[in-house]
């Protein structure tokens, strides 16, 4: 696991070479492959399996594909990177991706290969944290990879423009949990690495917070009354939002 300015970054090492999961910002790749020559291994990236389009997973794509990596991801990823995408939560718009960073091989419901010695399962979760957000289980290691369906320690964006919702976070983080067990190690999209009990509070507080939006809802409470309600508050001492703007994009 690597951590930077962007998405955390899930590695496969052995004498194939490296797979990596998501790519960070394109500015980031020279560092990014230092930090695997000098600590890890002298091997070449062969593979890049992106989580989702956003830029903080998938903006190294291009650098890494001219170094002689593939790009695997949902079909959702590869729409979105080649044609530009605007996110009305931060009211910005995103210009389409060059040819070489778009992924070349792509998958609609899931895909399964070996490398590295390993069992990589890749599944589709659709409408998570946008339409085509990918977890990454390596079943040999029992490691899984969620990217951003589970941002450890701070509240979940939940990207609507991008076709993401509440109610499909929730079914994900549940398919999540079905595969895991006690000794998963958890690569979060964001945040430290983590673990089965800590991502089935983060389902309880998600179940929690919609579940009383819903009863303000039904009971005809304003937008306003709602915000101005505080729903998060026994939450917000293990979560919080102050990763969303500086980090994310």
């Amino acid at each position: 696991m690597q951590v930077g300015k962007g998405g955390n970054i899930g590695l496969s090492v052995r004498d194939k070479g490296v797979l990596l999961i998501d790519s960070q910002f394109n500015q980031l790749t020279d560092k990014i492959l230092s930090a695997i020559n000098t600590r890890i291994t002298d091997k070449p990236v062969k593979f890049v399996i992106n989580t989702h389009w956003h830029q903080d997973h998938t903006g190294g794509n291009e650098n890494l594909v001219n170094n002689g990596a593939t790009v695997i991801a949902h079909e959702n990823v590869r729409e979105r990177l080649s044609t530009e995408q605007f996110v009305d939560f931060l009211n910005k718009t995103f210009e389409a991706s060059p040819l070489n960073a778009l992924p070349t091989i792509n998958y609609n419901d899931s895909i399964t290969f070996y490398f590295n010695d390993d069992k990589i399962d890749v599944y589709h979760i659709p409408n998570t944290h946008t339409d085509g957000d990918s977890i990454i289980y390596f079943s040999k290691r029992n490691v899984i990879h969620t990217g951003d369906l589970y941002v450890n320690g701070r509240y979940p964006f939940i990207d609507r423009s991008s076709g993401s919702s509440i109610d499909g976070l929730i079914i994900g983080i549940e398919k999540i949990i079905s595969i895991i067990d006690d000794e998963t190690k958890i690569i979060s999209g964001h945040g430290l690495l983590s673990n089965l009990d800590e991502l089935q509070d983060y389902l309880i507080m998600l179940k929690d917070i919609k579940q009383q939006v819903l009863t303000m809802v039904n009971n005809c409470t304003t937008l306003d009354e709602i915000i101005k309600s505080d729903i998060t508050a026994k939450y917000d001492n293990l979560h919080s939002d102050s990763l969303l703007i500086q980090n994310f994009f």
